[in-house]
């Protein structure tokens, strides 16, 4: 069985580019790591310089049938960043570093590669850039700097950066605008959730 699906896969590689990435992106789905990091790894080959912050990712979160590698995820995001000037490497990198990834926790370091991301159209990245000020990862606490970022999140449609608006405002002392943004953020992300849930706007990292 197990050599049958490897040659189906090996099959995909004559595919066009954007079938591949599609039959990657639905082994992801379906939990198949291994599957879908022969696919990523086959369209990199082929020049796809954007399928290695997706290998990255596979390595940084594993799956039902491969173990996180950090290192490995390491690699690929620098190289994603390095060769595809992917600012998902860099969002990526600044993941690894915020939480110690396989690598010293540095929240300076995380906060430089999360404003790279930021700057260069990753607007998840802002999420972190607003919790590392709200917390005071390694900086000063900024709840001034935290708002601004999660609201441009949020204007994205972040409903996670919705949900800590919210809560910031709250603590800020706006009880009722606090509230408000903050079950806007529930009802969006139900809204988002039913009609997809895999949209990227429904992650919090």
């Amino acid at each position: 069985m197990l050599q049958d699906k490897m040659n189906s896969l090996k099959d995909a590689t004559g595919d066009t580019t954007q079938e591949r990435w599609d039959k990657a992106t639905s082994c992801v789905r379906n939990s198949d790591t291994a599957g879908a990091l022969f696919l990523f790894k086959s369209l990199v080959n082929d020049g796809e310089l954007l399928a290695y912050s997706e290998i990255a990712n596979i390595y940084e979160f594993g799956g039902n049938n491969l173990e996180r590698d950090y290192n490995k995820a390491f690699h690929w995001y620098k190289q994603s960043l390095d060769i595809a000037n992917d600012p998902l490497g860099a969002y990526g990198l600044g993941r690894l570093y915020c939480y110690g990834k396989g690598i010293e926790k540095n929240h300076n370091k995380a906060l430089w590669y999360f404003e790279l991301a930021s700057e260069n159209g990753v607007p998840i990245a802002n999420i972190m850039i607003g919790r590392i000020y709200n917390l005071g990862w390694g900086v000063e606490k900024d709840l001034l700097k935290a708002e601004e970022h999660f609201k441009k999140a949020a204007n994205d449609g972040y409903v996670y950066a919705e949900k800590l608006l919210g809560n910031l405002v709250i603590r800020k002392g706006n009880w009722i605008n606090g509230f408000i943004i903050y079950t806007k953020g529930i009802w969006h992300h139900f809204s988002i959730l039913m009609k997809n849930k895999y949209d990227p706007r429904l992650r919090s990292v």
